[in-house]
């Protein structure tokens, strides 16, 4: 998904007057922008992701139209998997259309027009492209000392690991239903096990005392339990079968999500190859890698990884079908199994009125309380059993949510990602003059080798450090370049505070010759005097009588 242009008014702070972004197809330009506090800047990237997504997050859509003028309104051209896509969006009044080849889209017999754009258009998720079109100092400026999970949140937010964690998050809740299941099979084992405990006192009690009783009531009270326990019995298939239906169900998830996981590690697989395609010559060997040969695997690659996608994307949304069905089946079955536990409770309490009526006439009433003794057993031996069968699924679930976890899919990925990252630190920290290597491990944590020897990075310099977070920067701009090679627009937000003066030369060279490389439009926002000389466009908003406006200057 590359953009071309963007046309906006009336969006945040931004007046009645259009505001305009041209991207060439053939080069890319580095942007200094520059404004004061509030001036806009921000509303830049948001007005995008509104364009292309229909929302901004952290904002509500009925805040983002310009409070005196109203009347939102923009555009926005992008090309997309050989296809020229325009779309038009509008606040007050509410405009959304899309024009594809100069067609307008049919919504007839087709996806959800925001559907169609995500699913069949765009190469990146909002989930994904809120959190990489904007890089901020703040979220880089400790990475050599934050966390390992911290970091892994960043790097989890850029190359969409968050989906393996909501998909952990889905079976840690299932995993709680199935505990709550586990507590409540277990308060009827004992429910059960008193209930015999009682009888059987009681029974003892009927050989050594003979009492009148009421042979009436107590027939009525039989054919009150018979009658109880037949809907019961009836109940209970009833619940049985739906409950294989919802083992069917869970089975199916289980094996869908597999196949997920082997999608996801098909394609990370695909990406570390791609790169190395994407160099043009082998890095041991020096050998050409764009050769016809080279150049077939490599679209051999692409399709693959495009048929993994596509089928991933499937997957998931098999998954969420059939959790569908499986939510209204556990429905059911609760309903079922409350309706069954009541039953249970009016057999049990009619039962226990019987074994008192009996307690003085042993002997006509021995054999039923007998037969009332072997059903409870038997009931026991089921719940039992159903108490075990639940147990395993919570293991089976446990397993796919450790495979889910850090040490599962996610490791298996972070172990793809990591050595191009550290190739592109390595090659990055010779280009910056850093005297230290830098490399990150399977956990994430940062090792710094100096002469031979490891040093923490709390010894290195202030200058050292931003060097290092900026050599960070730029190659995780890489990666994400590689992941979503259509993206070719990044906002880079006060990555030189606190650098010094010949510091910020140096780095902003650097990085003029990195975005060129890989055709990355980036905006370098900030709030301090840059060398604009430096860059290929300078971008100066103002804002003025309530009203912001931005410049587009071409710098010779």
């Amino acid at each position: 998904m590359k953009i071309k242009k963007v046309t906006f008014k009336n969006f945040c702070s931004y007046g009645n007057i259009p505001q305009v972004l041209d991207f060439e197809d053939s080069e890319s330009h580095l942007y200094l922008v520059m404004g004061s506090n509030g001036a806009g800047k921000s509303s830049i990237a948001n007005a995008i992701k509104f364009l292309l997504y229909g929302k901004v997050d952290g904002m509500s859509n009925t805040d983002l139209p310009n409070r005196i003028n109203k009347e939102l309104y923009g555009e926005i051209e992008i090309e997309t998997k050989g296809k020229h896509v325009r779309i038009v969006r509008g606040l007050s009044p509410s405009i959304f259309k899309v024009y594809v080849d100069g067609q307008e889209f049919d919504r007839a017999g087709k996806l959800n027009t925001q559907d169609y754009l995500e699913e069949e258009l765009f190469e990146i998720p909002y989930h994904v492209y809120k959190n990489v079109i904007i890089l901020s100092v703040n979220d880089f400026k400790s990475f050599l000392t934050m966390t390992p999970g911290d970091k892994k949140n960043i790097v989890d937010k850029i190359f969409g690991f968050s989906l393996i964690n909501d998909m952990r998050e889905m079976i840690k809740v299932e995993r709680r239903e199935i505990k709550l299941s586990i507590k409540s099979i277990e308060d009827e084992l004992n429910s059960i096990n008193e209930s015999i405990t009682t009888i059987n006192s009681r029974l003892e009690n009927l050989k050594s005392k003979e009492k009148a009783k009421n042979q009436e009531k107590i027939k009525e009270l039989s054919d009150n339990v018979r009658s109880l326990d037949a809907e019961r019995i009836e109940l209970t298939k009833k619940k049985d079968k739906l409950k294989t239906i919802l083992d069917g169900l869970e089975s199916d998830i289980s094996t869908k999500t597999k196949l997920l996981s082997v999608d996801v590690n098909e394609i990370r697989n695909i990406d570390s190859r791609l790169e190395l395609y994407a160099q043009q010559k082998c890095p041991t060997c020096q050998s050409d890698l764009t050769t016809d040969f080279h150049v077939h695997v490599k679209g051999e690659l692409e399709q693959k990884k495009q048929n993994s996608l596509s089928s991933a994307k499937s997957i998931k949304s098999d998954i969420e079908e059939v959790k569908g069905k499986l939510k209204k089946s556990k429905e059911g079955h609760e309903k079922l199994i409350q309706r069954v536990s009541s039953l249970e409770t009016s057999i049990n309490s009619i039962k226990k009125e019987l074994v008192d009526l009996v307690k003085a006439d042993p002997s006509t009433q021995l054999a039923e309380l007998k037969s009332l003794i072997k059903e409870f057993e038997t009931k026991q031996g089921k719940k039992e059993t159903q108490k075990m069968g639940t147990e395993n699924d919570d293991y089976f679930l446990s397993l796919l949510e450790d495979a889910l976890g850090e040490g599962g899919i996610k490791n298996l990925a972070m172990k793809t990602i990591l050595p191009a990252l550290n190739g592109h630190i390595a090659t990055m920290s010779k280009k910056m003059n850093i005297h230290f290597n830098i490399r990150f491990d399977d956990m994430f944590d940062s090792h710094i080798m100096h002469l031979g020897e490891e040093i923490s990075p709390k010894t290195l310099s202030t200058g050292e450090r931003k060097k290092a977070d900026f050599v960070i920067i730029i190659s995780l701009i890489k990666l994400l370049k590689l992941r979503f090679p259509g993206l070719n627009i990044l906002f880079l937000d006060e990555i030189f505070s606190s650098v010094d003066a010949s510091g910020v030369y140096h780095i902003i060279e650097i990085l003029s010759d990195v975005i060129k490389e890989i055709k990355l439009n980036t905006f370098v926002i900030n709030h301090t005097v840059l060398p604009s000389e430096l860059f290929d466009r300078r971008i100066e908003i103002k804002k003025e009588s309530g009203f912001s406006e931005f410049n587009v200057e071409i710098i010779d």
